[in-house]
């Protein structure tokens, strides 16, 4: 007997399907058709509640990021950094790679997906708004060009981090290496003295912060 939903159920069944195939299989194994056959739907409904399957994965894996630091921001220990945006940032970044080093599923789907270009377009947004943030809005068209390609250059190397966590063969400690992958995707950052105390602050802040993600990539702090 077939199983009628509303559109907003139908949707939601469809949404579900996905995150569990990604989580089981990964972005690139999973097709449309497992989607819909997860869902007891059908692909025509696929196509009208989504763009395609990127665009879906997208959407998790953006969903992904606003459940982690839904559950992270509240901790006093990150609160407690507000007043340097730079250490802040850092501490939700050691937080996230963090993560993905100790999930595995997830590390594979983020590192399928975070790659594409409609992903790399928005960090390379949101990485000229944090420096613009950090060190001022640009007041000449050399400022914007310099700020545009350092952006560039910091979407980049957190895309191929991501990317390659999954792969990574780490030797000695993990908070060393994390230590200097930011020691060097902040390296327009003029004062060097800053960089190491915003650093130390990440590290000490992250330090016993743990989240699992169970098979909805639903995020969860550790107690």
């Amino acid at each position: 007997m077939p199983v009628y939903r509303n559109g907003v159920e139908t949707q939601k069944a469809l949404y579900t399907s996905a995150r569990r195939r990604f989580s089981h299989s990964g972005y690139a194994s999973t097709s449309i058709k497992d989607i819909v056959e997860g869902a007891h739907s059908k692909l025509g409904l696929f196509t009208y509640y989504f763009e395609s399957k990127e665009s879906l994965a997208l959407q998790i894996f953006y969903e992904l990021q606003r459940d982690l630091c839904a559950a992270i921001s509240p901790l006093p220990q990150l609160q407690a950094l507000h007043d340097s945006l730079l250490a802040l940032e850092t501490a939700n970044m050691r937080i996230w790679m963090r993560m993905l080093m100790e999930q595995p599923a997830t590390a594979r789907f983020v590192a399928e997906v975070c790659a594409c270009d409609t992903n790399f377009r928005r960090q390379q947004e949101k990485r000229y708004d944090f420096w613009c943030s950090l060190c001022g809005a640009p007041q000449t068209k050399e400022e914007t060009d310099r700020t545009r390609l350092r952006a560039t250059l910091m979407a980049g190397m957190l895309v191929q981090m991501c990317h390659a966590i999954p792969t990574l063969i780490i030797e000695g400690d993990i908070e060393d290496f994390l230590d200097n992958f930011f020691r060097d995707y902040y390296l327009h950052v003029p004062d060097e003295e800053e960089l190491e105390h915003a650093i130390a602050r990440a590290r000490a802040a992250a330090a016993d912060i743990r989240l699992t993600v169970d098979e909805d990539f639903r995020v969860r702090l550790v107690p």
